[in-house]
């Protein structure tokens, strides 16, 4: 009985030990790897491979540069969010555009290390050539489904209507790369410091 005693004593100061030094208990595991970075806030920096009809009739191909917030669903939430700033280049034979703007989206469905995403934005870009040569806004409207690989890469494939305000409307079809390190917060006296790991 004293042995008894005295491993479940042992047991019960060594668990302790662990959580005062801010260890996990032994029953609470991890995620996989390989589902992502589950219930997190993350910053996303990514380039974009896109192609287009140009409302003239002329293939565009060119890049998209974007960088801003992937907010993961938490919890029993079915949806998340992000937030990202970007700026693009398309160019074919004759014509060229160059943009800048903001896309928002909102996570739908998580899937394993799926997601499910409707988007939407808005932009100024310039064109080089007619029809409507000059400024103009545009604002597309778009699905897209990503999927992590393990905890700071994503792949994604992306379809978008773009509706330019003088030129008419086209389609966009993206193959984005997204580059995602961890972010946490220290919280004290000051306000929040993001650190990158």
């Amino acid at each position: 009985m004293r042995h008894l005693t005295l491993f479940l004593a042992s047991l019960t100061f060594g668990t302790l030990l662990l959580w005062a030094d801010g260890s996990e208990p032994p029953e609470v595991r991890a995620e996989p790897w390989w589902l992502g970075p589950r219930e997190e806030e993350r910053l996303v920096f990514s380039i974009d491979r896109l192609t287009t009809v140009d409302p003239s009739g002329e293939s565009l191909h060119g890049i998209r540069l974007m960088g801003g917030t992937w907010d993961e669903p938490v919890g029993d939430m079915l949806y998340g969010g992000r937030g990202l700033f970007w700026a693009r280049y398309l160019e074919g034979r004759d014509q060229r555009t160059v943009g800048a703007g903001f896309d928002g989206g909102v996570i739908l469905f998580p899937f394993g290390p799926g997601r499910l995403l409707v988007t939407f934005g808005l932009g100024l870009q310039h064109r080089g050539q007619p029809p409507q040569q000059g400024y103009e806004g545009v604002g597309d409207l778009g699905v897209e489904v990503a999927f992590w690989l393990g905890k700071k890469w994503n792949l994604g494939v992306s379809a978008e209507r773009n509706f330019c305000f003088s030129s008419g409307t086209h389609n966009v079809v993206g193959f984005e790369l997204r580059w995602a390190p961890k972010v946490t917060y220290q919280y004290g006296d000051g306000p929040k410091q993001p650190e990158a790991q």
